[in-house]
């Protein structure tokens, strides 16, 4: 074979050929998602659905960011309740079909389908109040990522727009389920991160504002998979209890339970994480997995921040959704 340099060349070809087909098999597997139950289809479905349609929103942002709010975005013509199943229906054709007729009520029909979309995203990435790898992988399978990324650059009135602010945070907790515990998603996001661009914005959040997403932070940090670091408990216990007032919002007093009364009673069905009771509630949260573990310090510290008599009047209290 040596003797004959046509067919050594022709034979490395088919070698290289042989090892470059295998290396793209070996990914094109790793990107196969397996189906195997009757939920696993129906959530396959059911993204594919939602993908359509937040990709035709995305794509004709201008028809609803801008159009005419004038009318509340929960108000529903009972008259659009057909058009809006051939939306949702697996039916491509007449999806589009149903999104072309809509196009002039859009305003009214966007936020609340988009929302909807995004809660529904969210749950799937867990199980049982744990991330679901099996659900992650087929919202990363089907890109689900690029498509909410896309939506986060519509442009939008920061001034009067009061609903696209809360489609933005659903989107980052959406992006922030989706990587919970899973690296390879992690990974896929990480190229999108600009810290350089972020921030300056980010740390005068971090210094000025109350909000309940980094409650949530501190949350992971003193409970790690369900394992306690006792470290990380006392030193956040020990900051909480050193802390001014507006930190610490846990209304223990009888001037301020009655606000908290209030809010229960006026709490909307979803609590974005800039709202009063969704901080107060993951305050206590966060008290409450200082003390995992049987942490006498911090029990004593977390005692005296919430009494068991304010425990008591909170959960009998007839505002109180104790599920």
């Amino acid at each position: 074979m040596s003797d004959y340099p046509p067919l050594t060349s022709i034979a490395l070809k088919v070698l290289f050929r042989h090892f470059t087909q295998y290396q793209e098999l070996l990914e094109d597997l790793k990107q196969v998602q397996l189906l195997v139950s009757s939920d696993d289809v129906e959530n396959y479905r059911q993204v594919d659905r939602d993908l359509f349609i937040l990709k035709n929103l995305t794509e004709k942002s201008e028809l609803w960011v801008h159009g005419d709010r004038h009318h509340s975005v929960e108000g529903k013509d009972h008259g659009e309740d057909k058009t809006v199943k051939l939306l949702i229906g697996e039916d491509r054709n007449l999806a589009a079909a149903a999104l072309q007729e809509l196009s002039d009520r859009t305003p009214l029909i966007a936020y609340p389908l988009i929302r909807q979309i995004l809660v529904r995203l969210k749950k799937l990435c867990y199980k049982k109040d744990r991330p679901d790898s099996m659900n992650q992988q087929l919202l990363k399978n089907m890109r689900v990522y690029e498509v909410v990324l896309e939506f986060l650059s519509i442009p939008y009135d920061k001034k009067n727009d009061a609903e696209m602010p809360k489609l933005i945070t659903l989107s980052h907790e959406f992006l922030r389920s989706f990587c919970k515990g899973n690296k390879e998603n992690q990974s896929r996001l990480h190229k999108f991160i600009s810290i350089e661009k972020d921030a300056k914005e980010g740390t005068l959040k971090v210094e000025t504002s109350r909000n309940a997403v980094f409650l949530e932070l501190l949350q992971s940090l003193v409970c790690i998979h369900d394992k306690e670091v006792e470290a990380s408990q006392d030193k956040v216990a020990t900051e909480i209890c050193t802390a001014s007032d507006e930190v610490r919002a846990l209304y223990v007093d009888n001037a301020s339970f009655e606000q908290l009364e209030q809010m229960m009673k006026q709490a909307p069905p979803y609590l974005d994480n800039t709202h009063p009771l969704k901080y107060h509630i993951e305050l206590v949260r966060l008290l409450a997995l200082c003390t995992r573990g049987k942490n006498g310090s911090t029990e004593l510290k977390c005692a005296s921040e919430i009494p068991m008599d304010h425990i008591v009047r909170v959960v009998t209290s007839p505002s109180c959704l104790t599920e």
